[in-house]
């Protein structure tokens, strides 16, 4: 489970496999800190370690920004760095709030630990963003204050979720359908594994990921990488080199990944968007969930998943992590202090080792990232370690998110991304074709929420037609005949008082859900995904089934 940045490893295409056990994890493999001096300034053409420069910011929200991370011939490398805001504002207002709920430190651990129990063979994490190294800020030679700064993930090819659905025109129930088993079957592995509750499981958390992009996109992103590399001052700046479960198949038709793949036509409102865009990149498709902050490992969502699974799965993590030298658990900060404090600028590797607190601490090939090598005494601390395995992150609870959690309490991640679909879905008009799939889906909606779809279905050869898109179709008609498209007969339907109704489905299913707490793999047992059901008994059996045989006292 290696994540040195290569050019090997941090390849796009990939496959699916199963997975290993936790125990068979190489303990030899580091997964290590980059450590940046405090004048680094994330910028895109910025190196930041040998041959690996940031390319364009692909984003930026409350919490951090993301940066792609690209080769010097402006190939992709398959990663991005996700780095923390420096700014004054965001140093003196955000701080004390992000300590629980906006934590890059914690997201960081958390999704170490998901790698660990998830990750195949193969190194992919199937239905997850993988996270690799951390990413810490030096401030300088004397005080050796180390500060969590950020991250490096596998890059996402492709769009959220919600950008798709919430396209007027969308009326793709079998995009829907794909999303959602793949969603569930990676919950529902990471609930039975590690008792794992996402806890912010919005659309928007979602994402399309193509693993192989088409060739003309490949070239295109690397001309443009290329662009910014070669347009960014960088006159005074230093360079700063430095398990898969089986499960029942469903029914329906499902075009497994292979030669026969190919990238669907475009069709406004099912392939792509209502001007054509966010056609798919390539001939795969995957669904990944993101951004893991707010989650947590909850012991009864584990216990009701998958018995004492969990328990024994963190307790190994912990064990091999504390061999390993990973920051992560309630002493996460004194470690990735302890990991570089003992270190200097210019160390050969294959001249200086130092010993502090049973660690043997090395630098590694020059580039910033250090690892740590077992020690006699971190073996007997292992142990030790394993008693405080259910305290999963460095970062504590802060009241805000006390207060989150008892809002969401109960309320489980099957129904909160359930629930965003019925909002966002909601009285639409879809293909006559497709009215069973729906009528299935609604169904689904209906039995955890609580809420009731509307849902409309015409066919292109019937004459009664439904208005939809409102007046947004009214001033695109004219711009619409003129690019060749055909009218739109599926889509939202724009009415008085559809922000009232919204609003009152969300406030029914969250004082009135019928099954908040579904678990994923209850979900896959639903006839929307033609799975068959669950396992019957099968009779007559043995009376030694519910009287097994013991000793009399």
């Amino acid at each position: 489970m290696s994540t040195d940045v290569t050019e090997e490893t941090l390849s796009n295409g990939h496959h699916h496999s199963s997975t290993p056990e936790v125990g068979d994890m190489d303990i030899h493999t580091q997964a290590c800190a980059r450590v940046m001096p405090q004048q680094f300034k994330p910028a895109p053409g910025v190196e930041v370690f040998d041959g690996v420069f940031l390319g364009k910011m692909l984003g930026a929200g409350v919490q951090a920004k993301v940066f792609d991370l690209v080769f010097k011939d402006g190939s992709q490398t398959g990663k991005v760095l996700k780095i923390g805001h420096q700014d004054f504002s965001h140093s003196l207002l955000l701080n004390k709030m992000a300590t629980s709920m906006m934590s890059l430190q914690k997201e960081w651990e958390i999704g170490m630990q998901l790698k660990a129990a998830l990750e195949d063979k193969d190194g992919n994490l199937p239905g997850f963003t993988r996270t690799c190294d951390c990413m810490a800020i030096m401030k300088d030679a004397k005080s050796k204050s180390v500060t969590f700064r950020g991250m490096m993930m596998e890059k996402i090819q492709g769009w959220s979720v919600a950008s798709r659905v919430t396209d007027p025109t969308f009326h793709n129930i079998h995009y829907i359908r794909e999303m959602l088993y793949q969603v569930f079957s990676a919950l529902d592995r990471a609930q039975r594994y590690l008792g794992f509750n996402h806890a912010d499981l919005g659309l928007n958390n979602v994402m399309e990921h193509y693993p192989r992009i088409l060739p003309s996109l490949v070239e295109k992103q690397k001309q443009e990488n290329l662009r910014v590399i070669s347009s960014t001052n960088l006159a005074g700046m230093d360079s700063l080199s430095s398990p898969k479960e089986p499960g029942k198949e469903p029914t329906w038709t499902r075009t497994e990944s292979g030669m026969g793949c190919a990238v669907p036509p475009p069709v406004p409102g099912y392939s792509c968007a209502f001007d054509g865009g966010k056609l798919p990149l390539g001939p795969h498709i995957e669904f990944k969930i993101i951004d893991y902050g707010v989650g947590e490992f909850n012991e009864t969502l584990a216990q009701a998943a998958g018995g004492y699974t969990a328990d024994e799965t963190l307790r190994k993590i912990h064990h091999v992590f504390s061999q390993r030298g990973i920051p992560v658990g309630p002493n996460a900060n004194e470690e990735l202090l302890n990991l570089v404090q003992e270190e200097e600028p210019g160390i050969n590797p294959r001249e200086k080792k130092k010993k502090k607190r049973g660690a043997w601490m090395l630098r590694k090939d020059q580039d910033n990232r250090f690892v740590v090598m077992e020690g006699d005494s971190m073996k007997k601390n292992a142990k030790e370690k394993e008693k405080s395995h259910r305290q999963t992150t460095s970062v504590s609870k802060g009241p805000i998110e006390k207060m989150y959690r008892r809002f969401w309490e109960r309320k489980g991640d099957v129904f909160h991304i359930l629930l965003s679909l019925a909002v966002t879905l909601d009285d639409r008009v879809w293909p006559k074709e497709d009215e069973k799939d729906v009528q299935l889906f609604i169904s689904l909606i209906h039995h955890v929420t609580g809420v009731k779809m509307k849902a409309y279905f015409v066919s292109p050869t019937d004459p009664k037609r439904i208005k939809v898109m409102g007046r947004r179709w009214k001033e695109s008609e004219e711009s619409a005949a003129e690019e060749g498209y055909r009218p739109y007969l599926y889509g939202t339907r724009v009415r008085f008082f559809n922000k009232m109704r919204k609003f009152r489905m969300v406030l029914s299913a969250h004082f009135a859900p019928f099954n908040s707490g579904l678990l994923a793999g209850e979900a896959l047992v639903s006839p929307f995904f033609g799975t068959g059901g669950a396992k019957h008994a099968t009779l007559p059996v043995c009376v030694e089934s519910a009287f097994p045989f013991r000793e009399v006292a």
